[in-house]
């Protein structure tokens, strides 16, 4: 009990230090819960509690983020952030679509790795570079 009150402490902790703080709480309330079932399906021995989350969800932001504000095909190097991506795509998709709309201007099209020109990853270390720089 005391290990999950601790990961439900630092999830709290992490959404309410991040610079996404605003789109973290936005989140649907479905998608947390949906994430822990559907999750461990699809990525092997992938952690489901509510502080891997925090930080996975962080970080498929952050990629928005810089998707968004690069407007160059990116790679998401996250299989977390992934994780919750392919989540949030099969629970609701254009409630995803809407949510990147309101808080990053844009929808971001999940494209697959093999569909990506070779230069994504890296355009995606760049844009990420370009947005910390400004912080």
């Amino acid at each position: 009990m005391k290990i999950e009150w601790f990961t439900q402490w630092r999830a709290r902790q992490t959404r309410a230090n991040s610079r996404y703080q605003t789109q973290l709480a936005d989140l649907p309330p479905a998608l947390e819960p949906y994430w822990r079932y559907s999750a461990p399906h699809e990525y092997q021995g992938i952690p489901t509690d509510a502080f891997f989350f925090a930080r996975a969800a962080e970080g498929l932001m952050h990629f928005f983020d810089a998707v968004t504000d690069s407007g160059k095909a990116c790679a998401l190097p996250s299989v977390a952030a992934d994780s919750v991506w392919h989540a949030w795509l099969r629970l609701d998709a254009a409630d995803l679509a809407r949510f990147c709309e309101r808080h990053f201007g844009a929808a971001v099209p999940h494209v697959e790795r093999s569909g990506l020109g070779s230069g994504a990853l890296l355009n995606t270390f760049a844009a990420c570079h370009a947005l910390d720089d400004r912080l």
